[in-house]
């Protein structure tokens, strides 16, 4: 019997072994190129709707073509008592092992289907207790005004509720949506759904094998009894939770390994373990069928440049001896990672001595012409650069007093005069606007486009101009009040709010304004006579 070298330990290699190596490989190329085709027809689709949609077909096409491959090779091997469809239901009776993470995908995506439902039926039930006005008066006149006054009002609450519902219905599909699109954009959504079809594809040459099993009393590819993958696993599970002693963890795993080569669990425990310096793990992992091994390596290793800095030359420096000691621990050819190491301590370099384009011999001078330059720009205000700190404060001081001295580009003598006439400027344009609004609303909200005017103030004046203009519309077909539409009335009631608001809220901020300088004023005052009782 021949044997795969393993570390230290060995592990053994029969004809069966070797056999069932070999149909691993023939159908990981099978695999990955379902894999393959599935990744890039993802990037298709538009929405987690289409993919959920089309997994059901993709999937029964991978199938039927597994069968087909499957079959074939059985006839080659002089098998002909098994056709597509009795292949099919081989591997169909495997899916629940293999769709285990894809069931946690779907899992997630009924989710929000379930909660959308959950909301039309808790909207539904609100909705049938909604509350309505009936109307009524003395004598027939008054049982029909009042009749007519509750149509409007229930008209108008089924407005307020149709309009609620739309927006809660809105907000809640949006939301949905959202959720959806992260699921979908999610790579790892990708990454499931690939590995799902491609372990199906896989999971062809265990059929075969078991197939081909069959037809001698002495087995010709190896299979795993049930117990021996069990203690396998249980092997493995065990180390990863270090309930096993370090000077046993060899042992264990190559028991582990020789029990079920064909999980990649204990393997990936040794390389994590155990590391293997002399790539001998790796390349009996790859001789198996395992070829997913590399790809941990790797990511052990990245993991480590990962935790480690290299933000400044010095720490390249310090870390790349600690890196290349892991790489070689674990395998991983070293000398592009180091070169390139080598060029990122470099370029770090050149940029700490690298000032404004410059380059410095070293970064002390770099660090002086920066704070040279910095000490130059608090040296300048305006655009002017003076010779000393004070000489800058104090022209900062007298730009700062200008500044609050002007307005509208003209200098008062005082900054309370400049604050007086500001005041006195928004107050007069305040009422300005809200009676143009109601006098001349259509240059009136025009003239809220220019500069200056708040927001609110702008979408006041054109929804009044967009009620005004309805009305002047549809004035001929409304002869009265009584038969404007209810939402025309409602938007004129409250454009009228609107507008009594603003003049409620411009008086009360003038008040205010007035008051704020009147208490100013007095304690001037007050600090100007406490002033003179100390100089007397």
């Amino acid at each position: 019997m021949n044997h795969l070298p393993l570390g230290p330990s060995r592990l053994p290699f029969s004809a069966q072994r070797e056999a069932r190596a070999d149909l691993r490989h023939a159908y990981e190329a099978h695999a990955e190129a379902a894999q393959d085709r599935y990744e890039t027809q993802y990037g298709d689709y538009a929405s987690l709707d289409q993919v959920m949609a089309q997994f059901p077909s993709l999937l029964s096409q991978t199938l039927d073509e597994t069968a087909a491959a499957v079959a074939s090779d059985l006839a080659r091997s002089g098998i002909y008592d098994w056709d597509d469809a009795a292949v099919r239901e081989a591997l169909e009776a495997r899916l629940d092992r293999l769709m285990a993470t894809f069931a946690e995908l779907e899992s997630a995506y009924q989710e929000i289907g379930i909660k959308a439902e959950a909301r039309e039926v808790d909207r539904a039930y609100q909705g049938a207790g909604r509350s309505y006005i009936s109307g009524g008066g003395f004598g027939l006149e008054g049982a029909a005004k009042g009749m007519a006054v509750a149509s409007a009002a229930n008209v108008a609450l089924g407005l307020v509720y149709g309009a609620a519902d739309a927006a809660g219905r809105a907000l809640a599909s949006r939301e949905d949506e959202r959720t959806k699109r992260a699921l979908f954009e999610d790579p790892q959504t990708r990454r499931t759904l690939a590995k799902v079809i491609r372990d199906v594809a896989f999971e062809g040459q265990a059929v075969l094998a078991e197939v081909l099993n069959r037809q001698d009393e002495n087995p010709r590819v190896e299979e795993i009894t049930a117990e021996a993958e069990r203690r396998a696993a249980a092997l493995a599970n065990n180390v990863a939770s270090g309930r096993v002693p370090d000077d046993q963890i060899q042992s264990i795993l190559t028991q582990a390994i020789d029990l079920n080569p064909y999980s990649e669990l204990p393997w990936r425990l040794w390389i994590e373990k155990l590391e293997d310096r002399d790539g001998s793990v790796l390349k009996a992992a790859q001789t198996i069928g395992i070829l997913g091994l590399e790809a941990h390596r790797d990511a052990l290793l990245a993991a480590e440049r990962h935790a480690l800095k290299w933000s400044t030359p010095e720490e390249c420096l310090q870390n790349s001896p600690r890196l290349e000691a892991r790489a070689a621990a674990l395998g991983v050819p070293f000398d592009a990672e180091r070169d390139q190491i080598a060029r990122v301590a470099e370029q770090l370099d050149l940029a700490r001595r690298t000032y404004k384009g410059s380059l410095y011999p070293t970064e002390a001078e770099a660090k002086s012409a920066q704070s040279a330059d910095e000490d130059a720009h608090k040296r300048t205000v305006v655009g002017v650069t003076y010779d000393t700190h004070d000489e800058a404060d104090e022209a900062r001081a007298e730009w700062i007093d200008l500044q609050s001295r002007t307005f509208r580009n003209k200098e008062y003598l005082s900054a309370r005069s400049a604050k007086t006439a500001r005041v006195r400027y928004h107050r007069s344009s305040s009422l300005v606007l809200w009676f143009g609004v109601l006098i001349a609303p259509f240059p009136t909200a025009l003239l809220t486009l220019q500069p200056g005017f708040a927001r609110w103030q702008r979408i006041t004046a054109f929804a009044w101009l967009a009620l005004i203009a309805t009305a002047m519309f549809f004035g001929g077909a409304w002869r009265s009040p009584e038969t404007a539409p209810p939402l025309i009335i409602a938007g004129f009631v409250l454009g009228t709010l609107a507008w009594l608001a603003s003049l409620l809220e411009t008086f009360l901020r003038t008040q205010v304004m007035t008051s704020y300088r009147r208490r100013a004023a007095e304690e001037a005052l007050g600090e100007r006579g406490a002033d003179t009782a100390v100089s007397a």
